[in-house]
């Protein structure tokens, strides 16, 4: 299997995965999972409303850009990285794209 594809289809499980867990929840939010294989954006949405206050939320966003996986956006208590080294993904194509750029080298992840 191409790296890309393994990386497809891991993002893709592990974000219904997260979106079945969250979603059992009892809270009034609605989770959305959004996923576009073939741009390789994958996404976890949160909606709801606190009175006339409309609240949208981004859990989690990955994307596929330069053949890595660049985290953008995490917002779960444990991290997408886990899941993704547990996967068979090396730390070599994991970008931590929420830090700065001059802060990524002090990760033991892969800088762009």
């Amino acid at each position: 299997m191409e790296p890309r594809d393994h990386y497809i289809n891991t993002l893709e499980a592990i974000i219904l995965d997260y979106y079945d867990w969250i979603s059992s929840a009892n809270d009034d939010t609605e989770y959305c999972p959004i996923i576009d294989k073939e741009r390789g954006y994958f996404l976890l949405n949160g909606i709801s409303w606190n009175g006339d206050f409309r609240s949208d939320r981004t859990i989690l966003f990955v994307r596929l850009k330069n053949d890595k996986i660049w985290i953008e956006t995490d917002e779960t208590k444990r991290g997408i990285t886990p899941d993704l080294l547990q996967a068979g993904i090396p730390h070599t194509a994991i970008v931590l794209g929420f830090l700065p750029p001059s802060k990524r080298p002090l990760s033991e992840f892969a800088i762009a």
